[in-house]
C-alpha cells in the first residue's frame, strides 16, 4: 500500500514539475513566437503590395521599410494597408486587406492586394493554412497564386462573382483549381467572395 502511495506520490510530483517547465517555457517563448508571427505578416503584406525587401531581412529591418512606405487602417472587419511610398500625402497606388475562411482542415489566411478600384486583384499571398500537403496546400504556390491577378472580385453588376472552377478558367472572374483539391478550391473561392461583401459593406 505504502509502494502504491509513493508511487502514485511520485507521479503526482513528475507531472507537476513538467507542466510547470512547459508553461514556463511557452510564457517565456511567447513574445519569439509573436514576433515571428508579425514578421512573417509583414512580408507577405509588402509582397503582395510589391514593395521590395531582402529575403533574409531581419524584423527591425522588415519593419522599417513596412512603416517608411505602408499605412494601416481598419476598415469594418478588414485590416487595410495602403502603399504610400515616399510621399505619405500621395494617393495610395495599391491596397492590401486581410482575408481569413474556412479551409479543409482549418482556416486558411493571407492577403490580397488591389487596385484602387478595389475590385481588381493585383497580388494574392496565403501564408497561413493546414491544407492537405502536395493537394490543397498548392493555393500557396506561385503556379496558382499567379492566375488572380488581373481578376475581379465583382461582376458587371456589382456582386460577388470569383470563383475557382475545376478547369478551364474564362473571363475576368474564373481562376482554374488544383486537381484534388476540390474542396479547398470551393473554400477559397468561398474566401473571395465573402472578401467582395467586406468591400461592398465598407465603401458604401
Amino acid at each position: 500500500m505504502k509502494d502504491n502511495l509513493y508511487t502514485l506520490g511520485y507521479a503526482i510530483a513528475i507531472g507537476t514539475i513538467c507542466a510547470g517547465l512547459l508553461t514556463a517555457a511557452a510564457e517565456f517563448s511567447a513574445p519569439f513566437r509573436e514576433a515571428n508571427q508579425r514578421a512573417d505578416e509583414m512580408r507577405n503584406i509588402l509582397a503582395v503590395l510589391e514593395i521590395p525587401f531582402e529575403p533574409r531581412a531581419s524584423a527591425e529591418e522588415l519593419t522599417a521599410v513596412f512603416d517608411q512606405q505602408v499605412r494601416q487602417e481598419t476598415k469594418g472587419a478588414m485590416d487595410a494597408y495602403f502603399l504610400v511610398g515616399e510621399d505619405p500625402q500621395a494617393k495610395p497606388e495599391l491596397v492590401a486587406v486581410n482575408v481569413v475562411g474556412r479551409g479543409l482542415w482549418g482556416p486558411i489566411r493571407g492577403f490580397v492586394s488591389l487596385e484602387p478600384d478595389w475590385d481588381t486583384i493585383r497580388q494574392v499571398a496565403f501564408h497561413d493554412h493546414n491544407e492537405t500537403p502536395g493537394l490543397g496546400a498548392e493555393i500557396s504556390q506561385a503556379s496558382f497564386l499567379d492566375q488572380f491577378r488581373g481578376k475581379r472580385l465583382t461582376d458587371d453588376d456589382g456582386k460577388p462573382a470569383l470563383q475557382v472552377v475545376a478547369s478551364g478558367a474564362e473571363g475576368p472572374w474564373q481562376v482554374d483549381g488544383l486537381s484534388g483539391a476540390t474542396i479547398t478550391c470551393d473554400r477559397v473561392g468561398d474566401l473571395m467572395r465573402d472578401l467582395a461583401r467586406k468591400i461592398q459593406e465598407v465603401r458604401e
